[in-house]
């Protein structure tokens, strides 16, 4: 009786946490970008409310050196983007960054900022957009930054026994307590961790390589530019299915 009490009260936190997530939880692949109501080269992969988001996004994105995407973060949103190909040149507020793939940058809410190719080849980026369910703390975001890039070269890549790992980020935002961001590399043959959860929602993005994705009781292959989205205390495990290097982003959102 006390097995069954105890497995009940673990299980209707989780059944609850599922029934206020509208997204569900596996893997997007990516798809190419197309002309929008707003003359912009971007698809929308997935949307909707989440356990701690009233609103996330994620979309595929374009620019040439013959075209600019200029953006205002509009109150209470924050935005992430990243670039999958190519170099830009980045205008956020006022400082220039020149970043390649890899690149990343927070924008948080009311900032402006403009992203046009470097050399006029087509340049490829993901775009969040999420708005959180508690009020906008613009001191906090502040207090923790504010606005930043985060130049691929710049980083370091720190070898464990699975393959290496660079730490992005993990700070508090406008619209988030908690964001966090890393990238992974396993070897062939590698899986990162056994099967767990997290109690932050969490978006694993696929740079280069394959893996075997673990969404609850279900398998699923993530391969380079496609995009998983797990739910909050959602089982998840990935294991390296090809034969090098599998490279992933890691971003988890409270």
């Amino acid at each position: 009786m006390m097995r069954n009490t105890f497995l009940l009260l673990l299980v209707i936190p989780l059944f609850a946490a599922a029934q206020r997530d509208s997204i569900i939880s596996g893997v997007y692949p990516w798809k190419e970008p197309v002309m929008n109501i707003q003359e912009n080269l971007s698809t929308v992969l997935f949307e909707g409310p989440t356990y701690d988001m009233a609103y996330l996004q994620v979309s595929t994105n374009s620019v040439t050196g013959y075209s600019k995407l200029s953006g205002l973060v509009p109150m209470p949103e924050e935005q992430l983007l990243i670039i999958r190909k190519g170099t830009v040149t980045m205008v956020l507020k006022d400082s220039i960054h020149i970043i390649g793939a890899g690149s990343a940058a927070v924008i948080l809410p009311g900032d402006t900022y403009t992203i046009q190719s470097y050399n006029r080849d087509s340049c490829w980026f993901y775009l969040v957009k999420y708005r959180s369910k508690t009020p906008v703390n613009k001191a906090r975001g502040k207090t923790a930054g504010g606005s930043f890039v985060i130049d691929w070269d710049k980083t370091d890549s720190i070898p464990n026994n699975k393959g290496s790992r660079r730490n992005f980020f993990e700070r508090s935002t406008a619209m988030c307590k908690r964001l966090e961001m890393h990238v992974s590399t396993l070897n062939a043959d590698s899986s990162n961790h056994g099967p767990q959860m997290h109690r932050a929602a969490e978006l694993t993005i696929m740079k280069e390589g394959i893996g075997e994705l673990q969404v609850g009781p279900y398998y699923q292959e993530l391969a380079a530019g496609n995009v998983a989205y797990l739910s909050v205390n959602r089982l998840q495990a990935l294991t390296n299915v090809g034969f090098k290097d599998c490279t992933y982003y890691v971003i988890q959102f409270e």
